[in-house]
């Protein structure tokens, strides 16, 4: 699990406490998330640059002096829905993708097979 993912996860789980789409994050949270300060921030931020949240109250020196508060959007919060489904697409597409194409190197190996026995 990515930095980022951890930290998704995370704010999931605050989504699921709130009667809102505004989560609330400081240093305490960060021994529960398991990344330190710094990468917690970096992971926010690439989360904000990924439009999956956007900040609503951070800290002026990008600390957690104070409480951040974000505003998770609906691919924030059914990322891991997203996930599960983009992969079971992907398998689907390679197996349409390379099973005939399995098959029919199968129908020449038998064809020349064919040929050559007469």
């Amino acid at each position: 699990m990515t930095n980022e993912e951890k930290v998704i996860q995370f704010l999931n789980e605050k989504f699921q406490q709130s009667t809102n789409n505004i989560v609330a994050i400081n240093a305490v949270d960060l021994p529960t998330i398991g990344l330190s300060e710094q990468e917690t921030i970096q992971a926010l931020y690439l989360l904000e640059g990924d439009n999956l949240l956007n900040f609503v109250q951070k800290s002026p020196d990008d600390d957690f002096s104070m409480f951040w508060r974000v505003a998770l959007k609906s691919s924030c919060v059914h990322y891991f829905d997203n996930k599960k489904t983009i992969s079971t697409n992907n398998r689907r597409a390679w197996v349409q993708t390379y099973a005939p194409v399995a098959l029919s190197v199968i129908a020449i190996i038998i064809s020349i097979i064919a040929l050559v026995v007469k």
